[in-house]
């Protein structure tokens, strides 16, 4: 058993190290300039050539000039930094700098990451509320038009993308009939007199797939 966790771990780590070098790789192709983004700003105010001058330099500190992989591994934490402070990268718990919001990563997805566990600890909650007694049901009545309707539903779920689905609902649910909103994880501006109160009405925003803001994942 200890055996077949660890093989399975190790090929978990594996993937994780492929598929997060190919998004690396991806990313790295957008015409994009983290050095010459961070001295806009001065540019008007600097002469051609002292602009130039500090660009290189910044290029060099920044170790955008260095290969790919060489970049990769120092942004997975398994490559010195480039002044050679040691390790201090992704495994040690930097996620870096958005240039987007000016701040850390880690402070970004804070308030996103919290409402992504939340919701998908509901949904899953949600799902087995619903497929337990649906599929217990189901097999006492077998072969009857309930659960023959509730297969053709079930291939059809299957059958269609995830984002299909959600767009279907959000459509009918809330569009059309108008009983869930279709944006944000709770009601603007309201003044909750209990937490339950607050609660309940986060599971409302919820129980649909909807265009969540920015800070609400």
């Amino acid at each position: 058993m200890g055996k077949y966790i660890a093989k399975r771990i190790g090929y978990m780590a594996l993937v994780f190290l492929i598929v997060s070098f190919l998004m690396y790789a991806l990313y790295n192709l957008i015409p994009t300039d983290p050095a010459r983004a961070e001295l806009e700003a001065q540019k008007t105010s600097l002469k051609p050539a002292e602009y130039e001058e500090m660009y290189q330099q910044l290029r060099k500190k920044m170790g955008l000039d260095d290969p790919l992989v060489i970049r990769y591994m120092r942004w997975m934490g398994l490559w010195p930094e480039v002044d050679g402070s040691g390790f201090n990268g992704l495994l040690q718990g930097n996620f870096g700098y958005s240039q987007f919001f000016k701040k850390d990563v880690v402070d970004v997805i804070a308030a996103p990451m919290g409402n992504t566990i939340f919701i998908n600890i509901f949904s899953t909650i949600l799902a087995l509320g619903i497929t337990i007694p649906l599929g217990i049901y189901c097999a006492v009545h077998k072969g009857r038009k309930i659960d023959n309707g509730v297969q053709v539903v079930t291939m059809l779920g299957y059958s269609l993308p995830i984002y299909i689905i959600a767009l279907i609902f959000m459509f009918f649910f809330c569009v059309h009939w108008r009983i869930f909103p279709i944006s944000g994880t709770k009601t603007p501006g309201a003044i909750y007199a209990t937490r339950w109160d607050e609660f309940i009405d986060m599971l409302y925003h919820i129980t649909l797939p909807g265009r969540s803001p920015r800070w609400a994942a």
